[in-house]
């Protein structure tokens, strides 16, 4: 059904249907309970390991609250979802004004012919003739769909056998 959803979602924003009403707002609350959120996960879940560091608010942005939160929630639940003992770690801090979200992961890494095709629709990293985890390859492209209409910007580092590192800019 999150997928359905998902897809129904994108498609409204693709085509232009669905206006987003961005306000401004302090987005450190959201982003806080997001994170204490995802540590009740941890306590939970003996292999994941989750931590997170929020450098003193105010995060006044200006956003569509909804799929922002979205946003980070599906970075981090792919950063869980892709590692076998996930090591994950939650950034975040003003700099000159611009909000910087950083969330990287100990996962198998991605390849560097891989990183520039993430973001399209329906790409999946191949593993083999396997897909591991289940999906059909929309998430990073609402991320980055989402990130785009709050005028930011979303980069992604990683290297095969370390774990990867996005980096949202807003």
């Amino acid at each position: 059904k999150r997928h359905i959803d998902k897809v129904l979602e994108l498609a409204s924003l693709e085509s232009g249907q669905k206006l987003m009403q961005f306000k401004e707002l302090d987005f450190k609350p959201e982003l806080e309970r997001i994170c204490e959120d995802f540590s009740m996960l941890a306590i939970h879940d003996d292999t994941l390991d989750f931590n997170y560091e929020l450098e003193p608010g105010p995060y006044t942005i200006k956003a569509e609250k909804f799929h922002l939160e979205n946003v980070i929630a599906n970075l981090l639940e792919n950063a869980k979802k892709y590692s076998d003992n996930p090591v994950i770690k939650l950034d975040a801090f003003k700099q000159k004004g611009i909000l910087i979200i950083v969330i990287s992961d100990n996962g198998p890494g991605i390849a560097k012919k891989d990183l520039k095709k993430i973001f399209q629709k329906y790409y999946r990293v191949k593993n083999g003739d396997v897909h591991k985890v289940k999906g059909y390859g929309l998430g990073l492209s609402y991320v980055q769909k989402i990130i785009r209409m709050h005028r930011g910007k979303i980069s992604v580092e990683s290297e095969l056998g370390v774990g990867t590192k996005f980096v949202i800019s807003l």
